[in-house]
């Protein structure tokens, strides 16, 4: 009988314990959510395109090696706002390119999510600046570390009147550029 009495006041002791703290316990988030407001994005892409340009009488056609790196924040859990600079390397010259980004995802719950983005350069050995516009396809290969292909158009154009490709070799005022890019990019919460 003092073993019953001890069990039921053990019962009666721990059931409102147990019940309360699953009363507070806070929903999980769901395991598919990659992108948190406040999240920092750091990446890089490597891409290899070839640009023709027209100056005057003279066609100009340069292949180029573009390796670019990126630091951006989610200031929503769609869009993420920040900066790039690129290496662009040509008949052995080089330049680097900067400016900022935007990238729009679609959405927020799937290992492969959609968006867009859009970036102005400046370069800053040839007095010229311009935009990319694009699309891409970030491939989740875990919560913080996405493979991404990307797609972009870009157009620059030169500040000083003589396009800056007539003249030293690398990307000036050029028409319908287009690039196929993969990159890397870590999600940091």
């Amino acid at each position: 009988m003092f073993k019953k009495q001890i069990f039921v006041a053990l019962c009666l002791f721990v059931t409102p314990i147990i019940s309360n703290g699953q009363a507070k316990e806070s929903p999980q988030k769901d395991e598919n959510t990659y992108l948190e407001k406040g999240t920092w994005l750091l990446g890089g892409n490597l891409s290899y395109i070839n640009v023709s340009t027209k100056y005057a009488s003279q066609s100009y056609s340069n292949g180029l090696f573009l390796g670019s790196i990126s630091a951006a924040n989610m200031v929503t859990p769609n869009i993420a706002i920040g900066g790039k600079i690129t290496y662009v390397n040509s008949s052995n010259t080089g330049a680097a390119i900067l400016g900022p980004m935007a990238r729009y995802y679609f959405n927020n719950n799937k290992p492969a999510m959609p968006f867009l983005l859009g970036e102005v350069t400046v370069n800053t050995n040839g007095g010229s600046a311009g935009y990319n516009l694009g699309a891409g396809l970030a491939n989740f290969l875990s919560k913080n570390v996405s493979i991404d292909m990307i797609a972009t158009y870009g157009n620059s154009y030169s500040l000083g009147g003589i396009p800056y490709g007539a003249t030293s070799n690398l990307m000036g005022p050029s028409i319908g550029v287009f690039a196929l890019q993969a990159g890397l990019q870590i999600y940091i919460p």
